[in-house]
C-alpha cells in the first residue's frame, strides 16, 4: 500500500509526515480492499490548516476527508474517524452483495 503525503504553502517536518504515515496505515491493515492513501496538508492559512485524506480503494470509489484544524494531528484524527466510518460502509455493502450472489465472486 502506498502512502503519499504532500504539502501546500510550507512544509511539514518529517517526523509529523511518519507519524501521519503511521496513523494511515491502520487503515490498510484493517481493510484489505485499500490501495493507497493521499495525504494533502494545506498549509495557506497556518492558524487552521487543511488536511485532505483519500484512500484508494479496490473495485470501490475512493475515500474522501478533509478536515481544518488548528492540529494538525487532531484533524488526522478526525480525518481517520471519517474514514473508517465510510470504510466500514463499504464493507458492509460488499459483504451484503457477497451473501446474495457468492458465485459471482468466484475466479
Amino acid at each position: 500500500m502506498n502512502v503519499t503525503i504532500s504539502t501546500r504553502h510550507g512544509s511539514v517536518s518529517e517526523q509529523t509526515q511518519t507519524h501521519l504515515e503511521s496513523k494511515v496505515e491502520k487503515l490498510g491493515r484493517n481493510f484489505d480492499f485499500v490501495t493507497g492513501i493521499e495525504i494533502l496538508i494545506d498549509l495557506a492559512n497556518r492558524e487552521k490548516p487543511t488536511l485532505s485524506v483519500t484512500v484508494k480503494q479496490k473495485n470501490v470509489a475512493d475515500a474522501f476527508a478533509t478536515i481544518e484544524n488548528t492540529e494538525l494531528l487532531t484533524a488526522m484524527d478526525l480525518a481517520l474517524d471519517k474514514l473508517e466510518q465510510q470504510l466500514r460502509k463499504t464493507k458492509e455493502k460488499k459483504l451484503q452483495e457477497y451473501k446474495k450472489s457468492p458465485d459471482q465472486f468466484q475466479e
